[in-house]
């Protein structure tokens, strides 16, 4: 019996099969890249607009003085920083602004700077638009556009204050009338003991002079504060209080005199910078009744003029009932109480 070798047979069978695959194989990677692709596309576009608007919502500015929710130039570069595989033109990318889902566009942004202003509350709106081609022409996908819009509320800036601290008055009361009856009995004891002549009285004595010496100490560092000035500066004058304490303690009223005669007037007063007074008071004599914080260390009050005078005093009183009331022309430069 003879037996043919078929080598050559399968040979060329697994060449024909494998000619079958080659394309289906090959159609399946192109596939599989271009859909890598398409996604890292749409991924890019999501960002860019995302990023775009949290630029536009930021609070400061450009660096050149101009808002970032109007600087149409940053919004759109902060969307092309983040673009990967996406020829992103400026022209690709829309800034808007509304007033809230489901509201009309209110303006659009078309040059390098918004001319409209928004409002708290206001929303930015960023569209970006950029077609999509496939790399490879035999992919059967045509061409589209790849859409993304991001939209996010515009807060602006928001001042801080610092709230007072409201003290309940029944409990105020309550608390010194404790205060009272305690030194209202040990001044009591001390003077019951001063009447009577039996016993050891040293220990004693010696307790109640502490007692004294004591409260005259927490007085003392409670209120621990010296002024230095007005110091004269063209039109305007600072006037320095120092707080030793070391706790804030509170102004309650504030009262600016000066030489009113030539059209000098006060127009603005400011403590540690913050504004108290703004504006034009041609009386000679300005008072107003508040609460501002003296700080730890040295404290800076700003009085402003329209013209150079003279003769400028500054009287305060404070919040706290140990610490007395300050005047800038007292000699004195320190005030304990």
């Amino acid at each position: 019996m003879n037996f043919t070798p078929k080598t050559k047979t399968n040979r060329g069978q697994g060449l024909v099969e494998f000619a079958l695959v080659l394309p289906v194989l090959l159609l399946l990677t192109a596939g599989l890249f271009e859909g890598g692709r398409l996604l890292m596309m749409y991924s890019s576009v999501v960002t860019a607009t995302r990023e775009a608007v949290r630029y536009g919502v930021a609070t400061g500015d450009n660096g050149a003085g101009i808002s970032k929710a109007q600087d149409c130039d940053g919004i759109r570069a902060a969307a092309m920083r983040v673009t990967q595989l996406v020829d992103l033109q400026e022209s690709d990318i829309t800034i808007q602004y509304d007033s809230g889902p489901g509201t009309s566009i209110i303006a659009t942004c078309s040059g390098s700077v918004s001319p409209f202003v928004p409002a708290p509350g206001d929303r930015i709106v960023v569209s970006i638009s950029t077609p999509y081609t496939p790399a490879l022409p035999f992919i059967p996908l045509s061409s589209f556009t790849i859409s993304s819009t991001a939209a996010r509320t515009y807060i602006g800036s928001v001042s801080i204050t610092d709230a007072s601290l409201t003290i309940d008055s029944d409990s105020d009361s309550d608390s010194d009338s404790d205060s009272d009856s305690d030194s209202d009995s040990d001044a009591d004891s001390c003077d019951d003991h001063h009447d009577d002549d039996d016993g050891d009285d040293s220990d004693h004595d010696e307790h109640c002079e502490d007692s004294e010496h004591d409260d005259d100490d927490h007085h003392d560092e409670d209120c621990d504060i010296s002024h230095s000035g007005p110091i004269a500066d063209s039109s305007a004058a600072s006037w320095y209080i120092t707080n030793h304490s070391g706790k804030t303690l509170h102004i309650t009223n504030i009262t600016v005199t000066w030489e009113s005669r030539g059209n000098r007037n006060l127009s603005d007063l400011s403590l540690n910078g913050a504004p108290i007074f703004t504006g034009t008071d041609s009386s000679g004599s300005y008072s107003i009744s508040g609460n501002w914080d003296v700080l730890p260390n040295t404290n800076a009050m700003h009085i402003g003029f329209t013209k150079s005078t003279s003769d400028i005093r500054i009287q305060v009183q404070f919040a706290e009932p140990y610490c007395p009331a300050l005047d800038s022309d007292s000699s004195s430069d320190s005030s304990d109480s």
